[in-house]
């Protein structure tokens, strides 16, 4: 899943993921981050909700990537929104989160 993403094969990784009968948190984050550089910007918050919905918990690397997906989509209240979310699911922000903060924010110049 994780090498059709970074090859640009996004939609050969989704339909990988969507085949897979059990799901782990590495296999959720490989498919969230790896749309995040193809301007899939949609698709992931979606797979967030969806991952959410089904019973697994985020993680920091899952935050990571669906901020990514804000920053490549310019979308700055939405991106706000999962940081406030962070604070919910007692996860701490780091350098790469407040790196994506960044990102998002140039993205409005």
């Amino acid at each position: 899943m994780d090498m059709h993403a970074r090859c640009g094969s996004v939609d050969d990784s989704y339909a990988l993921f969507k085949r897979m009968d059990v799901k782990s948190i590495a296999s959720w984050n490989a498919m969230v981050l790896g749309l995040a550089p193809h301007r899939n910007g949609r698709k992931a918050p979606d797979l967030f909700k969806n991952m959410s919905s089904k019973g697994m918990q985020p993680d920091k690397i899952t935050f990571i990537g669906v901020l990514s997906t804000r920053s490549h989509s310019g979308l700055v209240s939405e991106a706000y929104g999962y940081v406030d979310s962070m604070h919910w699911s007692n996860i701490i922000h780091d350098m790469e989160h407040h790196s994506r903060m960044i990102d998002v924010l140039g993205s409005q110049i």
